[in-house]
């Protein structure tokens, strides 16, 4: 006899779980079975990661793409430090922002009252343990029943379908004229270049300015375990400080805040601080901002986020357009020149999925069109916006080519256990969709004026405005 299966997409299931509970999971597996053969659910735990693989990136992959997550919550569970603080943590963070649905399973008895799901509804009833029920058979009944409710659930949600969103009025009124602060900046370049490791933990930093050149040593504040626990707690606090339930002065906040200060006041030391203050000055003076060109030579300071640098006299560096940050990079290869008979074609795209703070789109397209106006005018360039949201989109809008700049603007992040970054698109569903470097390079593989063999060697930093909740490009 054949179970008929369901037309409906299969949802996606990842299962977080203690590996000293590896039996009790294969038996929740066995139970989900019914689901999977009638095509419900595809489910997904770390046993399925190949030999060679990177685990970490595998893992980090599923749980984006999972609509439902399980917490097989035992004593266990509770003391892993990555099943707890990064696995749960973004299980929680997707669950709070509408990703996907964060089910607790109650495998054995533990004190979970005071964890941040407490709140939550727990499997199996009364949350009662699977292991103390007379018939362990019975609970596990009664976990897949509770899970075979949210999966259809699920399924009755509406999708939208690609073209189904709101038509822009052709006949709106432009937004108000930009003001004079809104144009483009002008800048004064700050270089600071961080050299080879001199002593244990002392590099050679020099600064070059409008007065010169100056050099002084860096001592770098952290040991490697130090480094480990301080990174480690960076990303749990940007995890948490996702949630759409924010207040003032978190100590996620802190953790982010002094891990910054920490770097900047390693790195403008001695007269690399004071040449730092007064080119600030004279940048202020001529009206222009002062540009932060970091070039750093070290690998294992290479990888670390200076984006977080914190001036305690002001604000986060990369907050402000008058203080940009600019990172240079050590390609294996010299860039080729490339070569372009007019016009410059350019590619925008906007992606603001559900769950992330919602983008400006006019504003952010009236930016990049203000910004190449006279180039078009003269017939120099052209700007096409991208309609749509979703990798396929740009997949069709990549054969339309050819293009030789591909501009985005939206949300992204850098996974520092796979050292790759990846920016947000929408799925169908307008919810967000994580396409990271590798996948980005593939879409637009064959495009040799976009330079997709060097797209690994390119670093873009997408970084968020706290005031008005705008993301930038």
């Amino acid at each position: 006899m054949t179970v008929p299966r369901t037309t409906q997409k299969p949802v996606k299931i990842f299962i977080s779980y203690s590996h000293r509970d590896e039996k009790l999971r294969q038996r929740l597996e066995t139970h989900l079975y019914a689901l999977k053969r009638e095509g419900l659910i595809e489910a997904w735990q770390d046993r399925r990661i190949a030999a060679g693989q990177d685990w970490a990136g595998v893992i980090s992959e599923n749980l984006e793409g999972s609509q439902i997550i399980l917490l097989l919550v035992s004593a266990d569970f509770i003391a892993s430090p990555y099943c707890y603080e990064t696995e749960m943590a973004r299980a929680l963070e997707k669950h709070e922002s509408g990703e996907a649905r964060l089910i607790p399973v109650i495998v054995r008895p533990v004190d979970w009252k005071g964890t941040p799901f407490a709140h939550l509804q727990v499997l199996p009833t009364n949350a009662k343990p699977v292991v103390k029920w007379p018939i362990r058979d019975d609970a596990w009944l009664n976990v897949a029943e509770g899970i075979r409710r949210v999966v259809e659930e699920l399924g009755r949600e509406p999708e939208s379908k690609p073209g189904e969103r709101e038509p822009e009025s052709p006949g709106a009124p432009e937004g108000p004229e930009e003001s004079p602060s809104s144009a483009p900046w002008q800048y004064l370049d700050f270089g600071l270049e961080i050299g080879e490791e001199n002593e244990p933990h002392k590099y050679a930093v020099v600064a070059h300015s409008s007065e010169g050149e100056t050099r002084e040593e860096m001592r770098f504040p952290f040991d490697e375990w130090e480094l480990k626990d301080r990174l480690q707690a960076l990303e749990i606090a940007l995890l948490r400080s996702g949630s759409t339930r924010r207040r003032l002065g978190t100590r996620e906040d802190r953790t982010v805040q002094e891990f910054g200060r920490t770097l900047f006041e390693a790195l403008f030391v001695g007269d690399i601080r004071a040449r730092y203050e007064r080119s600030l000055r004279e940048a202020r003076r001529q009206e222009k901002g002062l540009r932060l060109k970091l070039h750093i030579g070290p690998p294992e300071l290479a990888v670390l986020p200076w984006e977080f640098l914190y001036d305690p006299e002001r604000d986060y560096l990369v907050l402000s357009s008058t203080t940009p940050l600019v990172r240079y990079l050590d390609l294996p290869q010299p860039a080729e020149r490339l070569n372009v008979s007019p016009p410059l074609r350019i590619l925008g795209m906007v992606a603001s999925p559900l769950g992330l703070d919602p983008l400006d789109v006019e504003h952010e397209k009236r930016l990049v069109e203000e910004a190449t106006k006279d180039l078009r005018a003269d017939g120099m360039a052209e700007l096409s916006w991208l309609e749509g949201q979703t990798w396929r989109d740009l997949q069709r809008a990549m054969r339309r080519g050819p293009w030789h700049i591909f501009h985005f603007v939206g949300h992204g992040g850098f996974d520092p256990v796979t050292e790759e970054g990846a920016i947000a698109l929408s799925d169908q569903a307008r919810r967000k969709h994580l396409l990271r470097a590798r996948n980005l390079a593939r879409l637009i593989d064959g495009h040799y004026p976009l330079r997709p063999d060097h797209l690994d060697d390119v670093v873009v930093k997408i970084y968020r405005r706290s005031s008005g909740g705008r993301t930038g490009s």
